[in-house]
């Protein structure tokens, strides 16, 4: 699979100007339950229906600490940064997602920093603003990632 190195963002930036991954397949109550016996996070929420029927809510959800590690599989797959460190990230959970849905990622910024004092390890600093959006083309969740992004040379 070809890497994007940090030299390769701008160029990437100036040509596109919306990345954005592909739909994943739909996500499932499988995979809901695999997360619970893997975490132990076994709210309510992710469990029952019939808790959730009582606030309005068609389903279980899919636990929202698994977007970030789904979101960036999905985005990665459109866009394979050489990442050498996830520094850091913010998630901001606005709508349930159910069994069934089926999400993708749009990349709306990157801030890139090319720095000579703030090269690591021969990586460079990267910020990124994402949207997770269900099939309906609704926003779910804002998803913030920082990288040290690996560079050529």
């Amino acid at each position: 699979m070809l890497q994007i190195y940090f030299e390769d963002l701008e160029e990437l930036v100036r040509k596109t100007v919306v990345r954005k991954s592909d739909f994943s397949e739909p996500l499932t109550r499988d995979f809901v339950e695999k997360y619970v016996k893997l975490t132990g996070d076994d709210a309510l929420s992710h469990t029952s229906v019939s808790y959730n029927l009582l606030y309005n809510h068609k389903d279980i959800f899919i636990p929202g600490l698994a977007m970030p590690i789904l979101a960036e599989v999905l985005f990665r797959k459109s866009y394979p940064y050489f990442v050498h460190i996830i520094r850091d990230f913010h998630l901001k959970l606005l709508k349930p997602l159910y069994p069934g849905d089926r999400i993708h990622v749009v990349e709306d910024f990157i801030d890139f920093k090319d720095d000579p004092r703030l090269i690591v390890d021969n990586s460079s600093p990267v910020s990124c603003k994402r949207k997770i959006k269900n099939q309906d083309g609704k926003v779910t969740a804002h998803f913030n990632i920082d990288y040290l992004i690996k560079r050529r040379f």
